[in-house]
Order: C-alpha cells, then sequence, then structure tokens
C-alpha cells in the first residue's frame, strides 16, 4: 500500500511523469543559455536501471538538474579552458538538442548535447565548433567524446607550461665589487658603493 505522503491529490498534469534530470525533449526546439549553480560528482541511475557515476550539473533558476556523460564534459572543460570545475560554476552554456544512441536502451534518444559558451575565448569556441561539426553522424556512438579527447588532453599540456612559465623566477644572486676576492662578502644593494676618490683631509 502506497505511504499516503507521498500521494499528491490532482497533480497537474505535467508534474505527473516529471523527470528528475533535463533531457532532449525539455529543450526541443530552443538553444538556451543556462549558468552552471554546481557540478558535482554523484551516482545516477540510467534507464535500464544501471547505476553509475555521472558529473550532475545544477542550474540557475532551474528545477531540473542536468547529467553530463563523458562528452558533455569534455565539451565544457573545452569551452571554458580549464579543469577546476570549480571555476565552471557562474559561467554559460548553450545547449540544444541531438540525437544520441543509447547502449542500455539500444535506441537512439534526443539528448542534451552542449552548442557553445557565451563566456568561451573565441579560441575554444572555435575548437569546439569544429570538432562538433566534423561529427554529424558519430555522436551518437561516442564519436563526440573520441574527438574531444585530443583537443581537452593537448589543452591540459598548454595549461602546464603556461603554469612553469609564470612560477617565481630564482631570486637572483648578490652583486659583488668587481675587483673583490671570490671569498668577498656580498654587496648589499643599497650599500655605498667603493670609490677611488681620495677622502678629505
Amino acid at each position: 500500500m502506497a505511504d499516503d505522503a507521498e500521494e499528491i491529490e490532482n497533480p497537474p498534469f505535467d508534474q505527473i511523469y516529471r523527470a528528475e534530470y533535463l533531457d532532449g525533449c525539455d529543450i526541443e526546439g530552443t538553444n538556451p543559455t543556462v549558468t552552471i549553480a554546481r557540478v558535482v560528482k554523484k551516482n545516477v541511475v540510467l534507464p535500464n536501471g544501471k547505476i553509475t557515476e555521472r558529473a550532475v550539473f545544477t542550474l540557475v533558476g532551474k528545477e531540473k538538474k542536468l547529467v553530463g556523460n563523458q562528452g558533455f564534459v569534455l565539451a565544457v572543460r573545452i569551452l571554458l579552458g580549464t579543469d577546476e570545475t570549480r571555476l565552471w560554476v557562474g559561467k554559460r552554456l548553450t545547449l540544444t538538442a541531438d540525437d544520441e544512441y543509447d547502449p542500455s536502451l539500444k535506441i537512439v534518444k534526443r539528448s542534451v548535447r552542449v552548442l557553445t559558451s557565451p563566456d568561451a575565448t573565441p579560441e575554444n569556441a572555435k575548437a569546439y565548433a569544429k570538432a562538433y561539426n566534423s561529427i554529424p553522424n558519430k555522436r551518437g556512438h561516442g564519436g563526440l567524446a573520441r574527438v574531444l579527447k585530443p583537443i581537452a588532453a593537448r589543452m591540459k599540456g598548454q595549461d602546464m607550461l603556461v603554469k612553469l612559465a609564470t612560477r617565481r623566477k630564482p631570486a637572483e644572486p648578490p652583486a659583488i665589487a668587481p675587483d673583490a676576492p671570490p671569498d668577498a662578502p656580498a654587496i648589499a644593494p643599497d650599500a655605498p658603493q667603493p670609490t677611488d676618490e681620495p677622502g678629505e683631509a
């Protein structure tokens, strides 16, 4: 017998089978721009009942959350230019509905994809758009993730090079008087420099 506490009498029609997560049917025919409020990794139940880990995005002002598969998360990483998911919070994504093959159900369904981001640099937006448009017939079979992986890896390598180049340079050794012996003490930068002029008698 069902628990009365879980019952909603005369619910609105759109709440009867309302899903917890956003899917392609929710945004069909539109390309909404949403803002990321939170990113977590959690177990989600797939349509076939299997439980697996996914990135789950909470969106500002939206009741439904967004589950990101590998291709989706790689798209966000490339567009926003960072692996730091905490830096994704507050950034915007423009979404679109696209075909995706669901191997758990063996069907093609409408899923949510990242189209672009208003917060992406022109270079990152161009790199993602080129990858996305290069495989119009393979997105439903993991093709997008396969194309995005090397781009994300290359960006990560570039980030590491930038971090290495911008590290603080080691301090230069103190100056030594030109005519001083090798073991002479260093001269402080603000100390008076020696002079050959004779002093006053």
